[in-house]
């Protein structure tokens, strides 16, 4: 598709102002061959080519002032153009194939481009449409390029590769051989958009394809499964600008695939240059075996999309090969969601908690609220099943906001009828810490609960604080500024810095009980336990040991300067009212 004009040029025009940039705008729509729309910052027409009255019927006089959507035609569902505007708006750029409505009501294919041209501070100054018809006066090889290959790259784009990969399985069953797909997506490669821009990262894939299609064998086809702009859904099914489709065809046995993927990976070894910077890459790789993974097109590319959705769980760089046991476990996945978004609605799931004693007095100190899941059966599910499916889902936030809530009215009613002043711990995920609400959420809670903040801790966790570390440090200010006590769980699992611990507002470390139950046989978790302790005490802070089961460790722990202690030695996670019963003695 022909580009209306140098970036560059109209980059320095903009930077007069903007009458000139469309004074040249206008200047160079008229003699344009392609038709030329432009539009200004309300979408609203503002100028037109020839080449736009000839195609579309509508004259000059008839367009200014419209709409574009005069010459919308009723064959896309309203999401379509609302994703078109939202990639205009994200990218500055949308390309793709529209079916549009000439003034006397024919409908026709075009191929349209739209840039958006903003100012220096990203507010739109106008839009320029190019387009021509793919029915009439148009290249029959042009119109091949223009729909079945990806215009950046030049590779097969996604509905060719499908074309393709249906045409292998026919020559696979009609020679008794077996036949490959491997879905190869670049990891974190939104970081490079993020971090050097989109330009950069199209420059990037066309690197990386280059390098792809020399790893392959001439059997074998590549593709770039380019996301089509009208569905949303292609991404989220993992198929993206990042992501690359391999044909492996001709496979005596299905572990011969392994050859290729060793080949891709070494694509990734040597760096990249980016204008300059030096880059490395690594890539996540799925694979699935026709016709061992599946029969069909739609179930074969089922099946490697969970092979890569494993390689990605598992850190990424790396391939894995299909096995149904991941079928088994997608779709026990998905029934997993449907029912924790049921269980939310429902107020299905239970607090437990576990008593935290002093280490000095021996008396209860507080608890721990540990969330938990009572299943039809009779049986409970633990959280480590299905908080990591919340997490992924968003489904953590309201679950995470009720444990909160729960938790203040528990910690309230046990403090009056005991006439106490337990503390209650409650875990904050990491989805939760980072909304824009929380500390509203969470002033509110406390408020509506009538539970006095004093006997409320949050538990955060290392990792989550050190994504953006000063953003977290005011958090967790405004946090103890509501007069609620802030305690580091499971340290020494993350990577925090020391520099950064000694400016977090902090209450407390949890020593993690990995290391607690590992001490009394491995030096360095005794190491470990005694270096957490020396920390807290330095820094002021109370130090928590988790996991404690024998009497013989609780002098260790004391010497070593832990000041409360959690564990099954004084009290399993138990619901609410067992632990009123058989921690706070009711009669």
């Amino acid at each position: 598709m022909t580009v209306f004009a140098p970036k560059s040029f109209l980059e320095n025009v903009a930077l007069d102002n903007s009458e000139s940039l469309y004074i040249a705008l206008k200047s160079l729509c008229f003699f344009h061959p392609s038709a030329v729309m432009i539009t200004d910052r309300d979408n609203v027409i503002i100028e037109i080519n020839p080449a736009f009255e000839k195609l579309t019927g509508y004259s000059r006089d008839e367009a200014l002032g419209q709409s574009p959507a005069i010459c919308k035609s009723s064959k896309h569902p309203d999401e379509f153009y609302d994703e078109m505007w939202d990639c205009v708006l994200e990218k500055n750029h949308w390309e793709g194939k529209v079916w549009d409505c000439r003034k006397d009501q024919s409908i026709y294919p075009k191929w349209l481009r739209i840039d958006r041209l903003t100012d220096e501070n990203d507010q739109t100054l106008f839009h320029t449409a190019v387009f021509h018809s793919l029915s009439e006066g148009c290249d029959d090889e042009i119109v091949e390029k223009l729909l079945y290959y990806d215009h950046l790259t030049g590779l097969p784009n996604r509905e060719l590769f499908r074309h393709h990969l249906e045409h292998e399985l026919q020559v696979s069953d009609r020679y008794n051989r077996k036949a490959g797909v491997m879905l190869v997506n670049i990891d974190r490669f939104s970081q490079i958009n993020d971090g050097f821009g989109y330009g950069a990262g199209d420059e990037l894939l066309v690197q990386v394809s280059k390098r792809l299609e020399g790893c392959v064998r001439r059997t074998d086809l590549v593709a770039k499964s380019e996301q089509e702009q009208a569905r949303k859904t292609d991404s989220v099914s993992r198929f993206g600008g990042d992501e690359f489709s391999f044909i492996l065809s001709d496979l005596i046995k299905g572990e011969s695939a392994a050859i290729v993927a060793e080949r891709v990976h070494k694509v990734f070894e040597t760096p990249y240059d980016l204008n300059g910077e030096t880059l490395y890459l690594n890539a996540s790789a799925g694979i699935a075996i026709y016709p061992d993974n599946g029969n069909t097109i739609n179930d074969l590319m089922r099946c490697a999309e969970n092979a890569l959705t494993r390689s990605k769980r598992d850190g990424g760089n790396e391939y894995t090969f299909f096995s149904e046991s991941m079928n088994q476990n997608a779709a026990s996945r998905i029934r997993m969601e449907s029912d924790i978004r049921e269980a939310v609605k429902a107020e299905q799931f239970e607090l437990y908690y576990q008593p935290e004693v002093d280490i000095a007095s021996g008396s209860l100190y507080g608890m721990e609220a540990l969330i938990r899941w009572p299943q039809p059966n009779g049986d409970v599910m633990s959280p480590n099943t299905f908080i990591p499916v919340t997490e992924e889902t968003g489904q953590i936030v309201p679950i995470g906001n009720w444990v909160l809530e729960q938790a203040c009215q528990d910690i309230l009613s046990m403090n009056m009828d005991f006439g106490k002043n337990l503390k209650v711990a409650v875990n904050i995920s990491p989805k939760q810490f980072r909304q824009d609400k929380f500390l509203d959420t969470v002033r509110s809670i406390v408020a509506n609960s009538g539970c006095d903040p004093k006997f409320l801790e949050l538990e955060i966790t290392e990792s989550m604080v050190m994504q953006d570390v000063e953003s977290a440090i005011e958090t967790m200010k405004s946090i103890r500024n509501i007069g609620i006590s802030l305690s580091m769980d499971d340290f020494g699992t993350g990577y925090s810095s020391l520099a950064y611990l000694r400016q977090f507002p902090l209450d407390a470390l949890k020593i993690d009980r990995s290391f607690v139950c590992g001490m009394m046989e491995s030096s360095g978790d005794a190491s470990i336990v005694a270096a957490i302790c020396s920390i807290g005490r330095n820094l002021g802070l109370d130090v928590i040991a988790e996991g404690v089961e024998h009497e013989f460790e609780v002098p260790l722990l004391e010497e070593m300067g832990c000041t409360m202690i959690q564990g099954f030695l004084y009290g399993k996670p138990m619901p609410v009212a067992e632990f009123r019963k058989t921690i706070l003695k009711t009669p």
